[in-house]
């Protein structure tokens, strides 16, 4: 099988998807798949757009329609999110990209609740990946960022390393790096017409 990255955030909106599209871009055989998307915008349409990859390439997950935790927009919806339909969905697509890297989006953060027992952190812990966790370049960064490494870490969860999505910001890039001792994996940014610019992502 080929390597999985699960790319997660500092926060919701912080630059997940545009750094997925960015990567299904430049891994033009990799396969993606978003687990849990709640809310109308559907993140899948959106990175593969971007992205111009294969129908084949792209796997739905679990959809619900309030913008919301994935806990919670799966109660308004009358359901629950089960970890082991999770497991068995991941173990498919997975067997589906066989020897090709597959891109895994989180819904959130590292520590959002996909039921009242258990955080994506939980469901990551027994799987075989690397975290690729996107930061903003703005002000806040650095607390948000460093905040999140130490959970990935305290979960013995592996980490790939950073992307910076957002304008240049080459101070709050260069103290987290200092401080985390993790290494940058590239950075994504989107101008004003909705255009998509990345550094080359260096995977390990």
């Amino acid at each position: 099988m080929g390597p999985t990255y699960f790319v997660t955030a500092t926060d919701t909106d912080a630059g997940k998807t545009m750094t997925c599209a960015a990567l299904m871009q430049q891994f033009s055989h990799a396969h993606y798949w978003k687990p849990v998307q709640t809310g109308s915008d559907r993140d899948r349409n959106i990175v593969q757009q971007l992205s111009g990859g294969r129908e084949e390439q792209f796997h739905d997950g679990l959809i619900f329609s309030q913008p919301l935790s994935p806990h919670r927009a799966a109660e308004l919806d009358g359901l629950e999110i089960s970890l082991q339909v999770l497991d068995e969905m991941f173990v498919r697509v997975r067997n589906t990209a066989g020897q090709e890297i597959l891109f895994i989006e989180g819904a959130g953060g590292l520590m959002v609740p996909l039921n009242r027992n258990s955080l994506w952190t939980g469901w990551l812990a027994a799987k075989e990946l690397s975290i690729i966790l996107v930061c903003r370049t703005g002000l806040g960064t650095i607390n948000h960022s460093l905040l999140s490494i130490t959970a990935i870490r305290q979960c013995g969860l592996d980490l790939a390393g950073l992307v910076f999505f957002g304008p240049p910001n080459p101070d709050n890039v260069q103290t987290i790096l200092d401080f985390a001792r993790v290494p940058l994996l590239g950075t994504v940014q989107v101008d004003a017409e909705s255009s998509l610019t990345a550094s080359k992502i260096e995977l390990p």
